[in-house]
């Protein structure tokens, strides 16, 4: 696949966020970057009430999380 080729091997980032200066080579990682700049944080820990923008955020956090 060309597109793949181009993006991951020649290291085109043709997916600008229009609000920084970040730039990705899959449109999937331009969408999941701009939840950043929203402020919207729906992933809360029950433990210390931290929140992210992801779940995966939020799952690393609460392996470190005591108790």
């Amino acid at each position: 696949n060309y597109t793949y080729i181009r993006t991951s091997h020649i290291g085109e980032r043709p997916f600008a966020c229009d609000k920084c200066s970040s730039s990705f080579s899959r449109k999937h990682d331009l969408k999941r970057h701009e939840k950043l700049h929203t402020g919207v944080r729906p992933y809360v820990c029950k433990i210390c009430n931290k929140s992210y923008t992801r779940s995966d955020a939020l799952a690393r956090h609460l392996k470190s999380e005591p108790g």
